[in-house]
């Protein structure tokens, strides 16, 4: 015997005669509903723990995001001074080095000019080798011929001592020449070395920034991974967040009207077309609820008696 709900409604201030199996499956309905909420009240504190969770490490990244960029600004700040530091020492090598070029420009004239004068002076010293030789040949000549005329000799033995006093000042003159030669060559040979020196400087000052750069690429890419995993994680919450609107949703809709609240006439509905508040409460066939076995449990839905308006 199926329940006249119609009839209720008109006279809800009657007692109803309601079978015990209806009651039952009523019961029924209710327990199921019950647990089913039960368990979407459990999915729902599950999804609300992992959403604290998630904020939780999502603190914590953001933490340590604010640490990164605190450390980053603080090494980078240390790192600009440095490379601040190391930029102005490199263009004071570069300009000694520039200035130590234009020196070494300078000397490396001044040793082509030494190096003709010494080309001169090397033939003036083969010239006066072979003016040595023949006047060497001529004091032979000479002793020779002192031998043979003895009257002759004095003024022979003045011009062979003449000739000799000339060719030591002219073997004085050369060792002076080799002399100066040497020391350019000496000063040449310490400017190259300082020149190397600065070299090295420089080459080590740039692997340096070569270095403080390399780090600082380092720390971008920590603070970009940290961003990523921060993005990842605000995607989750905000799909959790939807989860648990929408099992909030389900479960404001399968929560069942107590029997009381069907039968109570405190509240009255209004047709919201015509303002009537003769409405009538039918079943819903396009709206399932849930099943008692296999029985549907369908929705309510309003019907004016007025206007026949529908509504929910």
């Amino acid at each position: 015997m199926a329940i006249d709900w119609t009839k209720i409604e008109s006279k809800p201030d009657k007692e109803a005669k309601v079978m015990g199996q209806v009651l039952l499956d009523f019961r029924a309905k209710v327990q199921d509903q019950t647990i089913e909420i039960n368990n979407l009240h459990t999915e729902n504190e599950k999804l609300l723990n992992e959403k604290r969770s998630a904020q939780q490490s999502i603190a914590t990244l953001d933490a340590k995001v604010k640490e990164l960029d605190a450390k980053l600004n603080s090494t980078t700040t240390s790192k600009d001074g440095q490379i601040q530091q190391l930029s102005r020492e490199k263009a004071g090598l570069e300009a000694n080095i520039k200035g130590l070029n234009g020196e070494i420009a300078n000397l490396k004239a001044k040793v082509a000019g030494l190096e003709s004068e010494k080309t001169g002076l090397l033939g003036e010293k083969n010239d006066l080798n072979s003016k040595i030789a023949m006047v060497e040949q001529k004091a032979q000549s000479l002793d020779s011929q002192l031998g043979q005329a003895s009257k002759s000799g004095d003024s022979l033995s003045t011009q062979v001592s003449s000739l000799q006093k000339q060719v030591a000042d002219l073997t004085g003159q050369l060792g002076a020449v080799n002399t100066t030669l040497s020391q350019k060559e000496d000063n040449i040979s310490a400017l190259d070395s300082a020149k190397n020196q600065l070299s090295a400087e420089v080459d080590e000052l740039k692997a340096k920034i070569s270095s403080l750069e390399n780090s600082v690429a380092s720390k971008d890419a920590e603070i970009q991974k940290a961003k990523a995993q921060l993005d990842e994680l605000n995607g989750k919450l905000a799909n959790q967040d939807s989860t648990i609107s929408e099992q909030t949703a389900k479960i404001k809709e399968l929560e069942p009207a107590t029997p009381e609240a069907e039968f109570s006439s405190e509240s009255r509905i209004i047709c919201p077309m015509c303002g009537n508040v003769d409405i009538k409460n039918v079943e819903d066939k396009t709206r399932v609820l849930s099943y008692v076995g296999h029985v549907p449990i369908y929705a309510k839905k309003h019907i004016c008696k007025k206007c026949s308006y529908e509504f929910v």
